[in-house]
């Protein structure tokens, strides 16, 4: 198994991750309609409760994925409207002098 670096100095960076975030959103609507086609396949062969506990537990997930897609995409759209602000340089701790001994009090 290997792991990529997510090298942000990329100038494909950006590009890729919108690429990325379209992937997923389709994904999502996938995901959407085929829950649908099961909501309707429980109506058409209904089978009493546990019908209407599927029906119930599809609409929960359909739910879950609608929001996330939702949210997703306000969430893109705010991060663009941030101001990139530079990190600043961590300074370095002073390290205290080499003849400081510490001891334990006995």
């Amino acid at each position: 198994m290997s792991t990529q670096f997510d090298d942000h100095s990329d100038p494909n960076f950006g590009k890729d991750y919108d690429h990325n975030m379209r992937r997923a959103r389709l994904a999502g609507y996938v995901l959407l309609a085929g829950l649908f086609l099961e909501v309707v396949s429980d109506i058409i062969w209904f089978h009493g409760v546990q019908s209407l506990v599927s029906i119930i537990c599809v609409a929960m997930i359909a739910s879950g994925v609608s929001g996330e897609i939702f949210f997703e995409n306000k969430a893109r759209s705010a991060n663009k409207a941030t101001a990139t602000i530079p990190a600043r340089t961590i300074l370095r701790v002073q390290q205290p002098p080499q003849d400081c001994s510490w001891q334990r009090a006995a």
